[in-house]
């Protein structure tokens, strides 16, 4: 790494591949809980709103912890590239099975279409654990710690991001709520295989980054082997995860709420394990106890900014008057900060973009 003059093409390849992601993710969420309480002869589920937002806290929850399985399997053998494809196949995948059980409403049985519904969101959790945590981190892999350029280089990769975020509730969730749910779900799923083929034709902008571990330093981008393996464990992942929702559905629900009990207890011990084993001296302890205050805080305010697409998406849809000049605004109105944030990323990229050209 050494420190640049210029921003490398690469940030321009991860700023449109991580938009057409976000663009995937935020869709989805738009719809997530108006797509389940809504009535079975709405092609809904006609879950309550207590059992929807129960479903999608526990998506949203595990979205935010798989990240940590998807970054270790990155470092220790599939390298970050790999990774990124991966999770962007299998989200893909994952919103392609979320449209089918809004397509396939009026031939399946409403618990074949919920055991599609959630085979669909555990493929989706595992795929954003594969890809979220890793292409950031290739952002990083350009810069020294110490680069004037490393700060901008985020804020122009967090433009994409808010990018994505106003155009997925805006196209998916229009679709969606006004068409019918699977074409907006399908829609987000399109939006995620575009950004990992906008990221194959230009693959060779990243360099040396991110590549397996031992790989040739001289190629830029994979060869026929890493795409075999990107295939292969896509399919392993997408056939385990199958495997793990069937095998979850046989067991009672008193013995899962013992086996998730355990499971965050066990989390939480390993987590103190690492910290105390791996923290030597009084200046790794005060920077652990700095990120941890940082964490505490972190967490709540990422709790409030979730309910956008739980609570507060069904209280503009069933407590608020969404009239306005004789327009009915969608019910995934509530997502309208994210779009302010979009609005003015838009202006921040073009900003970009034109002092580019100027210099």
């Amino acid at each position: 790494m050494t420190n640049r003059k210029v921003h490398p093409k690469a940030l321009y390849t991860l700023f449109t591949t991580e938009m057409w992601e976000r663009f995937s993710y935020y869709g989805m969420r738009a719809l997530l809980t108006l797509y389940l309480t809504a009535k079975l002869a709405d092609d809904g589920f006609g879950l309550d709103r207590a059992a929807s937002l129960e479903l999608y806290a526990i998506f949203t929850g595990l979205v935010y912890l798989t990240p940590i399985l998807g970054g270790w399997v990155a470092d220790q053998f599939l390298g970050k590239r790999k990774t990124v494809y991966m999770g962007g196949i299998v989200m893909g995948v994952g919103q392609f099975l979320l449209a089918a059980s809004a397509f396939m409403a009026q031939s399946l049985e409403p618990d074949s279409r919920l055991f599609l519904f959630n085979f669909g969101l555990g493929v989706l959790i595992i795929g954003n654990g594969f890809f979220k945590p890793n292409i950031s981190t290739i952002v990083g892999d350009f810069y020294d710690d110490n680069d004037p350029l490393k700060d901008s280089a985020f804020n122009i990769f967090y433009m994409g991001i808010n990018l994505g975020a106003i155009l997925g509730p805006f196209i998916a969730g229009a679709l969606g709520e006004n068409v019918q749910w699977g074409w907006g779900f399908f829609s987000a799923g399109v939006g995620m295989l575009l950004g990992v083929i906008w990221l194959y034709f230009h693959e060779n902008t990243l360099e040396d980054k991110g590549l397996p571990p031992n790989a040739d330093k001289d190629e830029l981008v994979l060869n026929g082997k890493d795409w075999r393996d990107i295939f292969v464990y896509s399919i392993g992942i997408i056939v385990s995860t199958l495997v793990i929702i069937f095998l979850w559905g046989l067991i009672p629900d008193s013995v899962t709420s013992i086996i998730v009990t355990v499971g965050f207890i066990g989390l939480i011990v390993a987590l103190g394990y690492i910290i105390f084993k791996g923290t030597e001296g009084g200046d790794e302890w005060s920077r652990i106890i700095v990120i941890l205050v940082l964490a505490f805080f972190n967490i709540v305010f990422w709790a409030g900014f979730e309910q956008a697409g739980g609570t507060l998406n069904l209280f503009a849809k069933d407590n608020t008057n969404r009239q306005l000049s004789g327009f009915s605004l969608p019910g995934f109105i509530s997502n309208i900060e994210i779009k302010y944030w979009g609005m003015l990323a838009g202006i921040s990229l073009i900003i970009w973009i034109w002092s580019i050209y100027i210099k």
